[in-house]
């Protein structure tokens, strides 16, 4: 049995279908389903603060996949996230160490990684400096879990992975409305100068390292990066999105001692709905090396950056209205 907490979101229902359609017995743990969940799975509805739910749903399990996390965008206050994200990941560790748990996956995210480190970046690289109150949370709970490994030796893999890209997604309003600017054909601004270069990951690409560090022999104890199969510049990027958008419009280059100002301005007030630190890391490169996950894991993501950006849109114009309102709600 496999447990997905989390497991009625975005990409936790993808992992859901390929672990039932594999043979696998899946469990979900969620504050509640959703219309994204497959048929057949074992769902356990709960809070994670909640330690007696938790536990429950931990029994009998082989491997946690825990996804569930409050994201970067949430609007809920400061301490019900931190509760919700540490407390949450700290009972589920618990419980998974005293349910004899035979692997615990967490995910992580590069966004742990401290500013401006060189690029691409590797699984040894700092992260005493992790970017905003996400990237804060998101090396806690690694803290946590590794303690959890280390001291009770409980069987641990770490995930750390960059946006993930696909059909459903809605968890950042602000992408979204910069792709309803894009369908609408209106021009595109851009900083110039030295091309930023960004990873992507499409889900089917995340699904794949997932169950790799899931079932992988020479996962347990080890960190990956799991992420595209090459980064790509943010131009590129953009004109794959305008492709898929149909937008036939130029890309206009500022130069950014010119757009740099007013954009952090907007991100200090609500014209961007962005933290600044966010902004911050959106506006520097951030290539992740996968050479460690390839050679451990045998991991082989199939699409670059760009193109799973283009699938993120395809995903986004397919269903368009629902996940706009989603991501209205969160």
């Amino acid at each position: 049995m496999d447990l997905i907490t989390g497991g009625s979101g975005f990409v936790g229902s993808y992992l859901a279908r390929h672990l039932l359609q594999s043979g696998r017995d899946v469990r979900v743990f969620d504050v509640e389903p959703s219309e994204h969940l497959p048929d057949g799975v074992d769902f356990h509805r709960g809070d994670m603060r909640d330690y007696g739910s938790v536990r429950r749903a931990v029994s009998g399990v082989d491997v946690v996949y825990h996804l569930a996390f409050v994201q970067a965008f949430s609007k809920r206050p400061e301490k019900e996230k931190w509760d919700i994200n540490y407390g949450g990941t700290g009972n589920f560790l618990k419980a998974s160490l005293e349910e004899g748990v035979g692997r615990f996956v967490h995910t992580s995210t590069v966004e742990v990684y401290s500013p401006f480190p060189p690029f691409p970046v590797t699984e040894d690289s700092p992260t005493d400096r992790p970017f905003g109150w996400y990237g804060r949370h998101k090396k806690a709970c690694e803290d946590i879990c590794w303690y959890y490994h280390r001291e009770h030796g409980l069987p641990l893999t770490m995930v750390r992975l960059p946006t993930i890209c696909g059909r459903g997604y809605y968890v950042r309003i602000d992408l979204l409305k910069a792709f309803d600017w894009l369908l609408a054909n209106r021009p595109v601004l851009w900083f110039g100068g030295k091309p930023i270069m960004g990873d992507f990951i499409w889900v089917d690409d995340c699904v794949h390292g997932y169950v790799l560090c899931g079932t992988g022999e020479g996962a347990v104890g080890r960190v990956f990066n799991i992420s595209c199969s090459e980064p790509s510049s943010a131009i590129e990027i953009i004109e794959a999105l305008m492709g898929v958008a149909g937008n036939t419009r130029k890309i206009h280059l500022v130069p950014p001692r010119i757009a740099w100002p007013p954009v952090k301005l907007a991100a200090r007030l609500p014209i961007i709905k962005m933290p600044y630190e966010q902004l911050q890391f959106l506006m520097c490169d951030h290539s992740y090396s996968i050479e460690k996950a390839r050679r451990v894991l045998g991991y082989s993501p199939r699409i670059n950056a760009a193109q799973a950006a283009a699938e993120l849109l395809k995903g986004y114009m397919e269903d368009r209205d629902t996940v706009m309102k989603k991501a209205r709600r969160y």
